[in-house]
């Protein structure tokens, strides 16, 4: 069952049978009582970012970060930020708490909001490491299945040691663009 129609259900159920009914329901579901309560607070977020948990798009703990803010227009806002920088839900945990306390100060917004052209790179130059060494590793299983055979086996091998070879190159560079 998805999170958002969940917490519908519950909160019907609620509705019918009143309060004292969740422990009764969480019992019956071996929930626990905050999974319940925390299910059915789900459903009072915006219908934005409702619709966004519903389609996945953000996640059920960004979601119950969100809920500590009482404006809905600062979590749209935030639900925005979150988007379009991909944050993580101890990153949002944060900056809730910064605005809780009422200590969010410009410079922490533009941080999440404005990457810096040199951080954009980095993040790239980081995620083509990282899809190579995914490859390596699918590369060495494939290895590991063929090792009888040697011709393809030493193909493999010498395109695994190119691999490791264009991270190091990678590396390189990315130290090189700091400068």
């Amino acid at each position: 069952m998805y999170p958002i129609e969940e917490g519908l259900a519950y909160r019907k159920y609620v509705q019918e049978f009143g309060w004292g009914s969740v422990s009764e329901l969480a019992e019956k579901l071996s929930k626990s009582i905050s999974y319940i309560c925390k299910r059915i607070k789900l459903t009072e977020l915006p219908n934005d970012i409702i619709d966004l948990i519903s389609k996945s798009e953000i996640s059920v703990s960004i979601g119950e970060e969100l809920l500590s803010i009482g404006d809905k227009h600062t979590q749209l806002t935030l639900t925005g930020i979150v988007q379009d920088q991909h944050l993580s839900s101890r990153t949002v945990r944060k900056l809730v708490k910064k605005i809780e306390n009422n200590n969010l100060d410009e410079d922490l917004i533009y941080q999440f909001t404005e990457k810096s052209e040199y951080d954009k790179i980095c993040m790239i130059f980081d995620k083509i490491i990282i899809s190579i060494k995914l490859l390596i590793r699918k590369l060495v299983t494939i290895i590991e299945t063929i090792e009888n055979k040697w011709i393809f086996y030493d193909i493999f091998m010498q395109h695994k040691h190119m691999l490791h070879q264009q991270i190091d190159l990678l590396i390189k560079e990315r130290r090189n663009y700091r400068y």
